[in-house]
């Protein structure tokens, strides 16, 4: 009979073995059983043991009377010893072993009963790698079960005669220790001889229990387990108590043979558990770790106090520096700041210690952290150590950390350099809105802004309202005198994105046949490309003209409000002005060129002023040189404006300055997936900001990366680079599994569905719309909201458009 069990199951098998007259020897595998362990609570391994060799009795009765057939023995094998000596030795029946005594007591009961049948049943000790029912405990597949020669005849000694078997253990020695090495003794190489450990000294076994060899030291102090020198404290507190308690009840068991609290550690634990005082167990266990932490660093790290510190071992176990105040008689002079303990600056305690005083002080700077620890603890460099601590404490980087690097081109795209006619490229923006006077009150238009992105003339749309229907009627009057363009690049206001999309919708389905868009752009679609949102620095070739246009007109209109008709004519003549001023250097010389203006391109050497007499013009007319002015003009056109394209390539793009770039603060870390990053958002204070994850890289064509997604709660939205602050860098594990799938971009979010406003996170404060008190002021870039994302993403070309 085999048994055997593991943390869930326990198991027994029986083999019946026979004996041929020529004195050879077969088994077979006749019985097995295995059950699950019980639902109490706190039964340990050697006691499931002690139920599998229960179990194992109780079926060599039953086969005994259900065989019929002369048994001869019963042997009771288990890889057990303390098992087997519950059995062999009186258990007694303190609090504790009630139960075990009561399953030992069953167990030699069924023995009884089967010596009564002169069957002289017989326990003896087996390896576990020898032992059967060690595979019913932990399981094997199927295919392994059948090929199994140890599970199908038993272990290889059943085919040999007894006395190559495993020793009986009817004569094993009573003391625990030699009854162990008694029964492993054949099959272990390291338990010592039984006559050896009988004549080891009463002082050498208390210096095995309780001391360690340094070159074999071992720490059981975890400390990467956690990053909270109290909940270390906490841990060990724990493992102390275990200890103690382990010590103190078996001395209550066997007070003849007490066991003496050789540790310094014990023995003060033991006074403190006796007055009941949990502060001074705190702080027992607090030395231990420092104590501890010496010793590990010395084996992990080969490292002691440093020399210069010239350290002092006191009686504690502890190190400690002596400061040149130590004779101090001052009362704010403490005996922990005279000589304050050292710790080891590479070793993790160093480290926990400082968090622990980081936020204890509520997360001060570098001077008052160092201030704090060193009253107590002397660590080196511990200047560099704290603000290591500083960096990656979240709660100081959710309040002090830089954003990412934000990669700035500084090369123009190919759309704003390509030779192409007027407003094939443009940008388009609103701005506004500006009052003006009615019969019935004061009401309010918006400009719709269009420039080109290459000869940066501009066109202006006065809209009456901020809705969609407006802004495809505005662009219809825009196409209709400056044409239908390439590609349109804008912000991702919702009128837009509503209006592209019902724009391209008309255009790609032509269900509109009469007086609609579809009825003059012949099918043509027209690329959309939307900026990053909230990210206004993409869109600076729109923004900062539109900047000079609110510059001019409310310089002239001030607090005056014109009519709609004056307001519509200043409008006009600022379009006229801006895109007259040059864009090239002024002549210096007579030889040199005229300077270049943006109408130039529409018109060449057009004068968009009225003149001051039209003497002059009454004087072509009636000298009939109408004709030929305009012959004239006719014939040059086509030399003037290739001359013009001439110029503006080799002048235009030659001047241009290098973009100098004044950068601010920023984080050395990357974006990488699976970053934590605070989501910049202005109007909001910097403790509400919202938290997300990185989920994507987006490059541009460059391959740099200027914007990711985000995913905050259950949505994904695309934000730049340099309005997120990294928190926390990822690790293997919390690196996305699955990259998301990427969101649509914003030509096919124009193109096949309707584009809805996002939702945004809620701010605890609500939105309050007040009415505009401050002077407009230079447009540099658009205002911000409290709003901080979009659902959309754009896969096309991401650069700075300035």
């Amino acid at each position: 009979m085999f048994s055997d069990a593991s943390k869930f199951h326990y198991a027994t098998t029986a083999y019946l073995r026979f004996e041929y007259p020529n004195h050879s020897f077969q088994s077979r595998l006749l019985f097995c059983k295995s059950r699950v362990k019980p639902r109490k609570v706190g039964i340990t391994i050697p006691q499931m043991e002690l139920m599998a060799l229960e179990t194992a009795t109780n079926a060599a009765i039953n086969l005994q009377k259900e065989l019929h057939i002369k048994i001869s023995k019963v042997f009771f094998f288990s890889d057990s010893t303390c098992t087997l000596y519950w059995v062999l030795h009186k258990v007694s029946s303190h609090i504790g072993l009630k139960w075990a005594a009561n399953r030992v007591s069953a167990i030699r009961h069924n023995l009884t009963k089967l010596a009564e049948l002169d069957l002289c049943p017989e326990l003896r000790y087996v390896p576990t790698k020898l032992n059967p029912a060690d595979i019913a405990t932990r399981g094997c597949s199927m295919a392994e079960l059948q090929q199994s020669d140890l599970w199908n005849n038993g272990p290889a000694f059943l085919q040999s005669t007894e006395d190559q078997w495993p020793p009986s253990l009817e004569t094993a020695p009573d003391d625990a220790k030699q009854f162990h090495g008694f029964a492993v003794d054949k099959y272990s190489e390291d338990v010592p001889n039984t006559s050896q450990a009988s004549n080891t000294t009463e002082e050498v076994k208390q210096e095995n229990i309780y001391h360690l060899e340094l070159n074999n030291y071992r720490s059981i102090v975890p400390y990467s387990r956690t990053n909270s020198m109290s909940r270390l404290v906490t841990i060990m507190s724990y493992v102390l108590r275990f200890a103690h308690h382990i010590i103190r009840n078996r001395n209550n068991r066997f007070p003849e043979n007490a066991h003496r609290f050789n540790s310094t550690t014990l023995k003060n634990y033991d006074e403190a558990d006796k007055d009941q005082d949990g502060l001074t167990k705190r702080r027992i266990t607090r030395t231990f770790i420092i104590k501890d932490h010496y010793a590990d660093a010395e084996e992990r790290l080969n490292l002691k106090p440093p020399p210069s510190f010239n350290p002092i071992l006191e009686e504690d176990g502890l190190y400690h520096h002596k400061r040149p105040f130590s004779n101090s008689r001052y009362k704010t002079h403490t005996d922990a700041m005279k000589s304050p303990i050292i710790i080891i600056q590479k070793h993790r305690l160093a480290y926990l210690l400082v968090i622990e005083s980081h936020l204890s002080l509520l997360h001060q700077g570098v001077k008052d952290v160092i201030s704090d620890i060193q009253r107590t603890y002397w660590i080196e460099h511990l200047g560099s150590l704290v603000k290591k601590v500083r960096s990656k404490c979240v709660t100081c980087r959710t309040m002090h950390a830089n954003p990412f690097h934000y990669p700035f081109s500084k090369i123009l795209p190919s759309i704003r350099s390509d030779i192409v006619h007027p407003f094939a490229y443009v940008g388009l923006d609103y701005f506004g809105p500006i009052r003006y006077q009615s019969r019935d009150d004061n009401n309010k238009v918006w400009v719709l802004l269009v420039t080109c992105l290459v000869t940066r003339s501009i066109h202006l749309e006065v809209v009456p309202d901020n809705t969609t229907h407006s802004f495809i009627l505005a662009l219809k009057r825009y196409f209709g005198r400056r044409g239908v363009p390439k590609s349109i690049l804008s912000d991702n206001a919702p009128t837009f994105k509503l209006g592209y999309s019902i724009m391209n919708t008309d255009l790609k389905t032509l269900i509109n046949n009469s007086l609609t868009l579809t009825s003059f752009l012949e099918g043509r679609q027209i690329k959309i490309r939307f900026i990053t949102p909230y990210s206004p620095w993409k869109g600076g070739i729109y923004e900062r003209l539109v900047a000079i246009v609110k510059n001019m007109v409310f310089k002239v209109l001030r607090k005056i409000t014109l009519p709609f008709l004056e307001l519509e004519s200043l409008l006009i003549e600022t379009e006229g002005i801006i895109n007259s001023r040059p864009i090239t250097s002024n002549k210096i010389h007579l030889t040199d060129a005229e300077p270049i203006r943006p109408v130039d391109f529409l018109i060449p050497k057009v004068h968009l002023a009225i003149p001051e007499s039209n003497k002059s013009l009454l004087d072509v007319i009636t000298n009939g040189e109408t004709e030929k002015l305009t012959r004239r003009l006719l014939e040059s056109t086509a030399a003037v404006r290739d001359n013009l394209w001439n110029i503006f390539s080799e002048e235009y793009f030659i001047m241009l300055r290098e973009s100098n770039i004044r950068e601010k603060r920023y984080s050395k870390e990357k974006p990488i997936p699976g970053t934590t990053v605070l989501i910049v958002t202005d109007r909001v204070a910097r403790y509400k900001w919202p938290i997300g994850v990185i989920q994507k890289l987006i490059e541009s064509q460059d391959g740099a990366v200027r914007s990711v997604l985000v995913k905050v709660g259950k949505k994904i939205f695309e934000k730049s680079i340099n309005q997120l602050i990294p928190l926390e860098l990822p690790t293997e594990e919390d690196a996305p599994k699955d990259v998301p799938t990427p969101l649509a971009t914003s030509e096919e979010k124009a193109d096949d569905e309707e584009v809805t406003q996002s939702n945004v996170p809620e701010t605890s404060e609500p939105t309050v719309h007040q009415q505009r008190t401050r002077p407009y002021l230079h447009r540099k870039a658009k205002d911000k909201k409290v709003t901080f994302g979009h659902e959309d993403s754009s896969d096309e070309e991401d650069v700075d458009f300035k």
